[in-house]
């Protein structure tokens, strides 16, 4: 019978076999002489291209091969023939396949001749990379035209769908492949997918699923008469069963399979199409195309039975209700899930392609987050919660659209219904969504309960009994029990922030503040009135008929870094460009208004209750430029014998610090304490280049007592940042939304108008009342001063206000600033006791006996007095000198011996170590 079977086939398949062999020598060699006349393919593209034709032609004879052998007993009449006869399909499967296995590898192995014959591949490596890719093309296309013949009647429509089949089957490797590559990305591999055997590997399994996936289909086709014949003969040997026995599981799933067959195949396409869309509809597509998903896939749950009144037949044949709705609901619901996921497949695909090539440095542009990149939104992850965004719309609109079916005959009038109520309700929540921190269970309560409505109506259902007042009991409650479940998740929402006191009095603060008026603030004023010249001298401003005619106060680096070379080292000997720059600057009297500065009492530049944190600031970081060339200019007059310059310009400079700090956001007294720090490190070469003059130095002490006695209130940082950020809160919200979005690598290049259409979404959202009074609390929580419930805030969504606070209470911590400014009056006071004395003190408590003023002031760090050592020789034993030091943050003295003033935060071993200057001899 097999010797008959495999005579049967030659005898088919020898012409095709031989006409498809000369048609691909023949067309290799025409084209090997139409590339070249000469007969020498010296081109490695030609090469490659006449490779690729063998490659085509054994990939034909695969499709061609396998459409016959099985689609052609069908369109030949044979096949019952075959039926009849005392074999299995199984076999005849099995011999039809390995029949056109051998016919495969034979055309491949004439095509690998005239490959080889005709000089188209040069090397070794060469022809077994061809014969590999010509078996693998051909087992690919024999494959696929085995599992479509298993079921074709022609084979020309066999062919046909046998090439469709391939390039769906290419499609869906990829769909399997996308999220293996996104969860490896996601923890951090993204170098292992690129590596040269992980892609060999990936390659591999997909050729493998290619081949061996329609092989088995195909089998599994062509044999079910055989399993129809066992499944016959075992019935004919069963008792017979109840109705409940009969009604599988099976039964049901293929019965709701066959039910939504249709609506299957129209919701892939469409899927994929609006996929597609999906990339360039912006963020509001996805909530409307999933919610809409939803709504259609639960109203045609029970849309059969309604049409056709089946639903009766349910219930009068006593059918398990709950087992027919669990199998009904939950395909549905799966190929809605699944729609879903076809729908942002080809965002998933963009976005892990950029978050890889901005892995590995080859993006052109900063890519924003993969959540932002992925729904072309600013707002996902920051700001809305990834996982509920991505599955509440589709929740709402299914469980609606479920619960409608069931109530309504009509399908239009259900999905109406359906859209109506879910859309109603997901409105209230969006408010929630964008307002940062909302809880996946405060909204999925509501589809549960619709849900469960469905289940409990069933019965009434089957029973064509709806309108029995036990139905409107049930809906009743499941309305009642959404309705509580919403507003509860809302005052939730307000009440799980706790609610404390306004820890600063902010309104008090607020109406404390001066306005930029010149009788209220004349320090504030003065100081704009000179700002406009020192910004403008800042650009490149050329004075016409004037030398030097270059840009005034350059901003570059190599300026700057003279400058601070200046600061440290003292006025250089060698004549410098410098020079002529600051005798021209200073010939301009350019900073008149700022004499009077010290003398006024403390004003503000700013008005923080006019201040939001989208606003732009002033441009007060100038102070540390400004600063550092008055300092410079007072070294540079020391060195032509006027020592007096620098301490009228220290006064100055100090008296702007404390004004820029004066109820001043964190940035400015950042800014301010800069400029401090300027000047105590010029001091040091005023000092070494200082002889003697206890009256200058008697002076430049009061200057520095008068600067830490008029110095702001420490709280005044903290106070300023929480009244900008409510002030952000009720006039603009979406800056704070803006700062947070731009604090993540930026976000997706949106059109700017969409961007604009976000934040006025935002802005709206927070003005909601529930949603203002929960930002309001956590504003009050972030500022208050218990800790544990600020870190436990700022978790549900402190936000930017985290980042704000965090600066705050940075600039409350003044015992860098205050150890700094204590060694400068420490060492002005010592130099002052030599000046008198004619020597430095041994303790410093001598100090005290001298009556000195200051004394001997405390570490800020440990409560105890400075430390002083007279006399330290330094490591090459060249200069003999004395220091002081603090402890540092550590808290541990170390003896001064390694010094962590250029750190943020001292070490074990290290102090805040200050060399006392001595005058030059």
């Amino acid at each position: 019978m097999i010797r008959a079977l495999i005579w049967k086939e030659y005898r088919e398949h020898r012409a095709i076999w031989l006409t498809l062999a000369v048609v691909g020598g023949a067309g290799l060699f025409g084209l090997s002489q139409l590339m070249a006349p000469d007969g020498f393919l010296g081109s490695t593209g030609a090469r490659e291209s006449l490779q690729s034709v063998a490659v085509l032609f054994a990939w034909t004879y695969g499709l061609v091969c396998g459409s016959m052998l099985l689609a052609s007993e069908h369109e030949a009449g044979t096949m019952t023939f075959l039926d009849i006869l005392p074999v299995r399909r199984r076999e005849l499967w099995l011999v039809k396949s390995l029949f056109g296995l051998v016919l495969l590898l034979t055309q491949v192995a004439v095509l690998a001749g005239f490959v080889v014959g005709l000089d188209i591949v040069e090397t070794t490596p060469e022809i077994l990379l061809t014969l590999l890719a010509m078996s693998i093309f051909g087992l690919i296309a024999l494959s696929w035209s085995l599992l479509f013949s298993a079921i074709g009647d022609n084979v020309l429509n066999v062919i046909g769908l046998s090439f469709l089949g391939q390039i769906a089957g290419g499609f869906l490797a990829l769909i399997l492949i996308v999220p293996v590559i996104f969860v490896m990305g996601m923890l951090g591999s993204w170098r292992l997918i690129d590596s040269e055997h992980a892609r060999l590997c990936l390659i591999c399994i997909g050729v493998f699923g290619l081949i061996v996936i329609p092989i088995l289909g195909s089998a599994r086709l062509y044999t079910r008469l055989d399993r129809r014949r066992a499944r016959s003969l075992r019935w004919m040997s069963r008792k017979p069963v109840d109705m409940n026995g009969w009604i599988s599981w099976g039964r049901l799933l293929w019965l709701s399979y066959m039910q939504m067959r249709r609506l299957l195949v129209v919701l892939i396409l469409s899927s994929l199409i609006l996929g597609f869309l999906l990339l360039v509809l912006g963020p509001a597509a996805w909530p409307a195309l999933t919610l809409l998903l939803g709504i259609l896939c639960g109203v045609t749950v029970w849309s059969d039975e309604q049409m056709s009144a089946s639903f009766r037949f349910l219930g009068d044949q006593r059918f398990p209700l709950g087992r027919v709705w669990i199998v009904k609901v939950g395909m549905r619901f799966a190929l809605a899930v699944f729609a879903a996921f076809l729908l942002l497949l080809p965002n998933l695909v963009v976005a892990a392609t950029h978050q890889f090539q901005a892995q590995e440095g080859r993006a052109l542009i900063e890519r924003p987050p993969f959540f932002a990149d992925l729904f072309h939104s600013s707002l996902v992850g920051p700001v809305v919660p990834v996982w509920t965004h991505l599955s509440m719309w589709l929740l709402y609109g299914f469980t609606a659209g479920h619960l409608c079916g069931l109530l309504f005959r009509k399908s239009l009038v259900a999905a109406v219904v359906a859209l109506g109520s879910s859309g109603m309700l997901l409105t209230l929540w969006i408010p929630s969504l964008v307002g940062i921190g909302l809880h996946f269970w405060q909204v999925a309560g509501v589809p549960l309960a619709w849900l469960v409505a469905g289940w409990l109506l069933m019965p009434a259902w089957t029973a064509d009994r709806l309108l029995a007042r036990g139905t409107f009991l049930r809906l009743g409650a499941v309305v009642l029990a959404a309705a509580l479940w919403t507003v509860g998740g809302l005052w939730y929402r307000v009440a799980e922030i706790p609610d404390v006191l306004d820890a600063f009095d902010i309104p008090a603060f607020a109406a404390a503040i001066p306005p930029m008026d010149q009788t209220k603030n004349p320090a504030g004023t003065a100081m704009h009135a000179a700002w406009h010249e020192v910004e403008l001298m800042t650009h490149e401003l050329i004075f016409k008929n004037e030398r030097p005619r270059k840009p005034l106060f350059p901003r570059s680096e190599s300026f700057r870094k003279e400058m601070s070379e200046v600061c440290v080292n003292g006025w250089p000997d060698r004549p410098s460009d410098l020079g002529e720059r600051l005798d021209f600057w200073f010939e301009k009297d350019w900073y008149k208004h700022l004499h009077k500065v010290p003398d006024l009492p403390l004003g503000v530049v700013e008005n923080a209750r006019l201040q939001t944190l989208h606003m732009r600031q002033g441009r007060w970081e100038l102070l540390g430029y400004l600063s550092e060339i008055l300092a410079v200019r007072g070294l540079q007059m020391q060195a032509r014998g006027d020592p007096r310059v620098f301490a009228d310009h220290l006064r100055l400079s100090l008296a702007l610090s404390r004004n820029v700090q004066n109820h001043a956001p964190p940035q400015r007294v950042i800014a301010g304490r800069q400029a401090e720090l300027i000047c105590f490190k010029a001091l040091d070469p005023w000092l070494d280049n200082l002889p003697g003059n206890p009256v200058l130095l008697e002076q430049v002490r009061d200057i520095l007592i008068q600067h830490e006695a008029q110095l702001p209130d420490e709280l005044d940082a903290l106070r300023t940042a929480n009244l900008i950020a409510k002030n952000t809160l009720e006039q603009n919200p979406e800056g704070i939304v803006e700062l947070e979005v731009s604090s993540r690598r930026g976000r997706p290049h949106l059109a700017p108008e969409l961007h604009k259409a976000e934040m006025d979404l935002a802005s709206l959202s927070w003005r909601i009342p529930w949603e203002y009074e929960r930002h309001q609390r956590i504003l009050r929580v972030v500022f208050e001063m218990n800790s544990s419930k600020r870190v436990q805030t700022i978790k549900w969504g402190g936000f930017v206000l985290d980042s704000l606070d965090q600066m705050a209470r940075k600039t409350l911590d003044r015992r860098r600033a205050t150890a700094d400014l204590s060694a400068a009056k420490l060492k002005v006071e010592l130099r002052l006791y030599q000046a008198n004395n004619g020597r430095l003190p041994d303790k410093l408590l001598e100090l005290v006996k001298a009556r000195f003023p200051l004394g001997v002031p405390v570490d800020p760090f440990d409560g105890r007095p400075f430390r002083y050592e007279k006399s330290r020789w330094d490591a090459d034993r060249k200069c003999n000198t004395a220091v002081l030091w603090s402890v540092g943050e550590d808290q541990q003295d170390d003896g001064g011996q390694v010094s962590g003033n250029d750190k943020a935060q001292t070490s074990a071993g290290e102090d805040l170590i200050y060399r006392v200057p001595l005058p030059r001899r």
